[in-house]
């Protein structure tokens, strides 16, 4: 039944999707499927009988909680198996360093409690948000520079309108003042003895002036 049960338990990880390890309680990968190698370079026999720390970037090993110590410990000192979602960076064979998510599951066996790690790389997803981030902060600043644009824009038309009715101010009383005494010696020249063509051009010029 023992060797029934592992082979069960091998045939689900050849057939699992996701790249899958098995841990025990000292961090030691028991497991691995092919779909880890796609992942991490690593073929599983290079993996098993390892201890999963390896799989962390070395920059990273004291800062960051280790597979068994800290994402992997096994409840209730660490992270709880079934928690989805679990954010870590591992380490290529490579030695490039990439963002995964891990979903951990319990396995009560005759040689104590185990944990299985399903790994799914968001590599792809996390470019995508990091884009989407840049394309946003890009538009808010195209948004902000545009809307200075048509600020200073507005207050330069305001300021134009402005000068301009003070201009027109200015002209019409500088036009208005001659313009009175024009008028008024008109109105003093129609009172006198002027000949036809005098009164016709005095005539002229105080009908404009009501015009």
């Amino acid at each position: 039944e023992r060797e029934n049960n592992s082979k069960r338990l091998r045939d689900i990880f050849e057939s699992a999707p996701d790249p899958m390890l098995m841990l025990d309680q000292n961090g030691i990968i028991q497991l691995a499927n092919d779909a880890v190698e796609e992942i991490l370079g690593y073929s599983v026999q290079e993996l098993l009988g390892k201890s999963a720390e390896m799989l962390l970037p070395e920059a990273s090993r004291k800062v960051q909680p280790g597979l068994h110590d800290g994402h992997f410990r096994l409840p209730p000192h660490g992270l709880s198996t079934g928690q989805p979602g679990a954010k870590i960076f591992l380490r290529k064979k490579s030695g490039k360093v990439f963002p995964v998510e891990i979903t951990l599951r319990s396995l009560e066996g005759e040689d104590g409690t185990a944990v299985i790690a399903a790994i799914r790389d968001v590599s792809v997803r996390e470019q995508q948000a990091e884009e989407l981030r840049s394309f946003n902060a890009r538009l808010e600043e195209q948004v902000r520079d545009r809307t200075l644009e048509l600020a200073k824009a507005k207050d330069a038309a305001e300021s134009a309108d402005r000068s301009k009715g003070a201009f027109l101010a200015m002209m019409s009383h500088e036009i208005r003042t001659p313009m009175n005494a024009i008028l008024g010696m008109s109105e003093m020249l129609s009172l006198s003895s002027l000949d036809l063509d005098q009164s016709r051009i005095v005539g002229v010029i105080q009908k404009a002036s009501k015009t």
